[in-house]
């Protein structure tokens, strides 16, 4: 990340009295910074649901499965939907695309 902000620094004007040092990083480094913090609690997360099922199974026995079959099945189902419409909304753009090509061409 050192050397990123070096090179960026060499290409920059140079940073006045009141400006931060984190201007020089780019918006790249930053969103990759954001996707590793994601990635290090993906680990976290997948612990707490397996570790959440589990409670519940101790607590309230298999009556529990039938509360997260349901959820799952309602993920399923979401994800499908949102599949759906992306698919609709891509055909709408398409046919926006095509109506302002005809006005231009006339």
């Amino acid at each position: 990340a050192s050397s990123l902000i070096i090179e960026k620094s060499c290409r920059s004007p140079a940073v006045r009295a009141g400006q931060s040092p984190m201007n020089l990083l780019g918006n790249d480094l930053v969103r990759s910074l954001e996707n590793m913090k994601w990635a290090g609690m993906l680990a976290s997360a997948i612990t707490g649901i397996a570790g959440g099922i589990i409670m519940l199974l101790v607590t309230l026995g298999w009556s529990a499965m039938v509360g997260v079959a349901t959820s799952f099945l309602i993920l399923c189902g979401n994800v499908r939907l949102s599949s759906l419409t992306r698919s609709a909304e891509k055909e709408n753009l398409a046919q926006s695309d095509i109506r302002i090509q005809l006005l231009r061409q006339t």
